[in-house]
């Protein structure tokens, strides 16, 4: 008797710092049915036991769902934390066909995993982003990074622009891709992860794709400034940091590394000008950072 197909096995890979009632969110929101195999890993960042708990409870409540939370023992950054948990889903007996990279102030409002999975299998050459409502504005997932500046925008075209990249809140691809792409670039504590990831994955002849049939909700910021509100003096510093090391990274944008110098360090200046003392000085500490660190790789 010839058995029925075999339901994909989706992976998703989750990265907790202080954000556990999102995990909790997240999780409650995924679709459940017998037409996929979900996996989830939560790898958690924060260095608190009680963090840890809060993250094993929801795990524990998100009835229907596998989901393991793996302590990091230290904030191993998007990167390191993402590729923990990737780690973790590679080495199951059974491993993900897919992999989905998403950050936990996000919320699934639409389309099944299993299509996701069926999409990525089909497109197996591409990065695929999912189309995201965030500040009450619907977008394709696909933002634009812009080399001279070093500001991101959202791509409401889906662009095949060589600068630009899944955005980091939820994406997938095939599991074969990313062992093919080695991952996430740990260099990097924050930002620029993603770009880092397309421009390689470009170099290797892969492309974007869009999940139309899906959509997430993106809060914005909670994956990266945990309890705290308003903007952290850690994305301030890894804000610049890492966009040095992206422009040291790749030949593509070498010419735009000194404009985007000189712009940080202006606008460092405007913070100092203005009595945003602390902000100003991790600008400039950055800057001497990202262009000391002797290590603009992987």
């Amino acid at each position: 008797m010839e058995q029925p197909p075999r339901p994909a096995h989706v992976g998703m890979a989750v990265v907790n710092y202080h954000s556990a009632p999102d995990v909790a969110g997240l999780l409650a929101s995924l679709p459940r049915g017998d037409d996929v195999r979900l996996s989830v890993v939560v790898v958690d960042n924060s260095t608190s036991a009680e963090e840890l708990a809060r993250c094993t409870v929801a795990a524990r409540e998100a009835s229907g769902l596998a989901v393991e939370v793996v302590d990091a023992g230290a904030n191993l950054g998007y990167a390191g934390g993402n590729n923990r948990a990737v780690a973790h889903l590679l080495a199951l007996d059974d491993p993900p066909d897919v992999l989905v990279v998403v950050n936990p102030d996000v919320r699934w409002v639409a389309g099944s995993l299993a299509e996701l999975a069926a999409y990525c299998l089909a497109h197996d050459d591409a990065i695929v982003s999912v189309p995201t409502r965030q500040d009450g504005q619907m977008g394709t997932g696909i933002v634009r990074y812009l080399p001279l500046t070093g500001y991101f925008r959202p791509d409401a075209a889906g662009s095949t622009h060589r600068f630009a990249y899944a955005a980091g809140h939820c994406f997938a691809l095939t599991a074969d891709r990313w062992r093919a792409l080695g991952g996430l670039t740990e260099a990097y504590f924050l930002y620029c992860e993603e770009i880092d990831l397309a421009l390689r994955h470009r170099a290797a002849q892969g492309r974007l794709a869009t999940f139309d049939a899906g959509a997430v909700e993106h809060e914005g910021g909670g994956a990266i400034n945990g309890e705290a509100s308003g903007r952290s003096l850690t994305s301030y510093f890894h804000g610049t940091r890492s966009r040095v090391l992206l422009h040291r990274r790749f030949p593509s944008l070498w010419p735009s590394l000194a404009p985007l110098v000189v712009l940080r360090t202006g606008w460092a200046v405007s913070l100092l000008l203005t009595g945003r003392v602390a902000e100003g000085r991790a600008v400039l500490r950055a800057l001497a950072a990202g262009l000391r660190d002797p290590r603009p790789r992987r």
